[in-house]
């Protein structure tokens, strides 16, 4: 199985890349920043292999999630402390649904293709209304209502839909996992 590792700077860098796009000083709903951040991911998963935010995915009733981003921005306690204070640095509480930029992160922890699917992605899809990215991530084949719950989705399942065969798939899970004893070593 493919686990990728969260990583809240690139994940941080990401959602303020897309809040800056959307207007410095202009909220945005944070479904459609939840819908945005996913299809960045996705987009990166097809061209590199990999996603920019390392969270998990999970199906629910406004269509696929990043699990971490989605309790970051309702304040659930289970995130790690140290995750939690250094996104509220950067992003707003959620107030009416609306969340804005406090302080630019950066962007040192996004590669340059990392910065292009993100402007991509906000190109094709960032005048959206939310529950209009909402339904068209329905279309996506890894997505499956979840009727009130939430249902995990694998990365494998992603990856499948984006048209990775086995062996393709298999690879990546080999890299993955050797990132993974290397950053247990390191103690990273």
């Amino acid at each position: 199985m493919i686990e990728f590792r969260f990583d809240i700077k690139s994940t941080t860098q990401a959602a303020a890349m897309f809040l800056k796009l959307n207007g410095q000083d202009r909220p945005m709903k944070y479904l459609g920043l939840v819908k945005l951040l996913y299809m960045a991911d996705r987009e990166a998963l097809r061209r590199m292999d990999q996603p920019i935010t390392g969270d998990k995915y999970c199906s629910m009733d406004f269509g696929p999630v990043l699990s971490e981003v989605y309790d970051l921005i309702k304040g659930n306690r289970l995130v790690p402390e140290e995750d939690r204070a250094f996104w509220a640095e950067h992003i707003s509480d959620r107030q009416d649904h609306e969340i804005t930029l406090l302080k630019d992160p950066g962007n040192s922890d996004l590669c340059d293709e990392f910065e292009n699917i993100i402007s991509e992605v906000y190109s094709k899809y960032g005048n959206m209304d939310r529950f209009d990215l909402a339904d068209l991530t329905h279309w996506f084949p890894e997505w499956q209502y979840p009727n009130g719950s939430s249902i995990p989705i694998p990365a494998e399942k992603i990856l499948e839909a984006l048209g990775k065969d086995a062996q393709e798939i298999a690879e990546i899970e080999s890299e993955v996992a050797a990132e993974r004893y290397l950053d247990q070593i390191l103690n990273v």
